[in-house]
Formats: C-alpha cells, sequence, structure tokens
C-alpha cells in the first residue's frame, strides 16, 4: 500500500515529470483496493499485474507439439509458454505494446468488477417505449463497469430519442436533475430541481397512422407524411434547410412515390401548403414534454421554459 505523494512522486519520475500522464495514470489505471488505497506505485507495477496475469493463462495452453491445445478447440501453438517476464518485457515502459485502458484497469485487478472491453456494440433499440427502456438499462449497466457503448439510435424517432437520454440520466445518476434558469422578468438566477421520471408523456393513440396521411389545403391533394428521425436532425437545423429537404418527409403525393416526382412537386407547392407539412412535422404533443413551468424565486413570476439539457447533464447533481 502506498499513500497518495508517493505515488505521485514515483509516477512523475516514470514520465519524466508529465503532470497530464501522470494524473491520468493516477486516477485511471493505477490498482487500488475497495477503500481506494493506492496498491501500485508506477505503471511499472501495472505492467507486472497485467504480465503475471497473461503469464497465469498462458500456462493453461503449453504443449510440445503443433496442432489443437488439450481440451480447447480453439488454442494452435508450439512450445512452451511466454514466461511472466517475456511478457513484461513486451509492455515495459510502453515500448511494445500499449494495451487499451479497460484492459490496463482490469487485468489482474481483484478489487472491482469491470469490463475488459474498451467498447462494445449493443442492439438498436426498436422504435418503442419498452425497446427504448431496456437500452437505457443496458447502457448504464455497461457504463457502471467502465465500458464504453455504441448503439445506433438513427432509425429512432427524435422524440424517443429524448426518452433514451433522459432515462439514461435517471438511471446513471438519479431521478434529479438540478439546473441554473434565469427569469425571464426580473434575471434572476434560479436553481431548480427537476425530477427527470416525472416529466409528463403524452403517447402516440393507438389508432396513430405513420406515415401521416395530411390533405394539402390549397392543391387540395392527398400526402403521406414520416416524422422526423434522429438522422434526418441535420435537416431540422435551420428554416432554409427544411425547406430545401420537405421533399425527404413525404412517402407519397397523389399517389406517387418516387422521389424525384415528389420534389419537383414541393418546390412549386404554395405558401399556405408548406406550412401544413412543416406544422405536421412539428408535432410537438407526442413524446415526454421537457417545457416545464417553474415561479421565480425572486419575484413569484412564472416562466415555461425548455429543460435546460446542458454539458453537466450526465454528471451527479
Amino acid at each position: 500500500m502506498f499513500d497518495e505523494s508517493e505515488v505521485r512522486g514515483a509516477t512523475l519520475n516514470y514520465f519524466n515529470g508529465d503532470e497530464l500522464a501522470t494524473n491520468v495514470f493516477m486516477t485511471k489505471y493505477c490498482l487500488r483496493d475497495k477503500k481506494g488505497n493506492f496498491m501500485e506505485k508506477t505503471p511499472a507495477d501495472m505492467h507486472r499485474r497485467m504480465a503475471k496475469e497473461f503469464a497465469r493463462i498462458e500456462a493453461q495452453f503449453e504443449t510440445d507439439h503443433t496442432g489443437p491445445v488439450a481440451g480447447n478447440t480453439y488454442a494452435h501453438r508450439a512450445g512452451p509458454h511466454l514466461s511472466e517476464d517475456e511478457i513484461y518485457s513486451f509492455l515495459k515502459d510502453f515500448k511494445y505494446i500499449v494495451p487499451q485502458g479497460s484492459p490496463m484497469m482490469g487485468i489482474g485487478n481483484n478489487h472491482v468488477n469491470v469490463s475488459l472491453s474498451n467498447c462494445v456494440v449493443v442492439d438498436n433499440p426498436q422504435d418503442s417505449v419498452s425497446s427504448i427502456m431496456d437500452a437505457g438499462k443496458d447502457l448504464a449497466n455497461l457504463f457502471k463497469r467502465r465500458c464504453g457503448a455504441g448503439v445506433d439510435i438513427s432509425n429512432l424517432l427524435t422524440h424517443d430519442k429524448i426518452a433514451l437520454t433522459l432515462k439514461l440520466r435517471e438511471i446513471s445518476y438519479g431521478e434529479e436533475y438540478k439546473a441554473v434558469i434565469t427569469c425571464d422578468s426580473c434575471e434572476f438566477d434560479n436553481h431548480i430541481t427537476f425530477n427527470v421520471s416525472k416529466l409528463d408523456t403524452v403517447f402516440f393513440p393507438e389508432e396513430f397512422e405513420h406515415p401521416i396521411p395530411v390533405t394539402l389545403p390549397t392543391i387540395k391533394k392527398d400526402i403521406l407524411l414520416k416524422l422526423p428521425r434522429v438522422a434526418d436532425e441535420d435537416y431540422l437545423l435551420s428554416t432554409e434547410s427544411l425547406g430545401s429537404n420537405l421533399w425527404r418527409f413525404i412517402t407519397e403525393i397523389d399517389g406517387h412515390s418516387d422521389p424525384i416526382i415528389i420534389s419537383k412537386v414541393v418546390e412549386k407547392l404554395p405558401l399556405k401548403d408548406i406550412h401544413t407539412i412543416i406544422n405536421t412535422l412539428g408535432q410537438a404533443k407526442y413524446g415526454i414534454q421537457t417545457k416545464v413551468k417553474f415561479e421565480c424565486q425572486k419575484c413569484a413570476s412564472f416562466t415555461i421554459t425548455e429543460l435546460p439539457i446542458t454539458s453537466d447533464f450526465f454528471t451527479v447533481s
């Protein structure tokens, strides 16, 4: 067991005075016991820990001949196993092998239960409430074991992306989220606590049709309109961008589904019909209601604002 100053001094010397490298090693990879005590002094100790564990596994695969290892269908090698010192020589000073972060932290570490994979890819959530909630739980369980996770949410409706974001925050850091909101009337900074699990949710009705049938009021033509998905968010960044990409959200117009025909028709639509399409796309009444109402702690006026999801949203409040 080593005290913090001892580890810092030895590690600074190991990295030739590099403060950043020292801080990264001490906070992320240096072995600690369950009470947080340092059990390693420098990265050399970490490499020795890893080499010892690799050597323990290597010893199980020694063979004197070429071919499958007895009892293991997938292991093929010839000759004796690598020793701990041989493995250590590859890791030493990060000269030949630079392991990923999770292996450096987890291999040979009996004090914590962590993933040895830096990142995994999980199944894409389906466009349903139960699937999105399950995906949130899976991601949170991976995160708490120090594993990054990749998930493709491009096919989710934008409403559902918000639901997944809020569920991840709730599972990972709790229901309460503290934020500072400035009053529109007196400009006082209010410290507000929100409960992200109790925001109102408006579900799509059972009879909801998608794509949405819409009749354009001016040209009296029927269209089918699909709601924006996460992959479409770039098209929604500005009025100009949405206007030039409006045809992408129309799957059929007056019985025609050819994107070229649809784009040509959209170019000539009257302004009233354009507004009808845009208003339908912006159906914010469905999904989790992220507009929140609060009373100013100074002037007592009420303000309605969007739930502030800032850079500290995924931190402990």
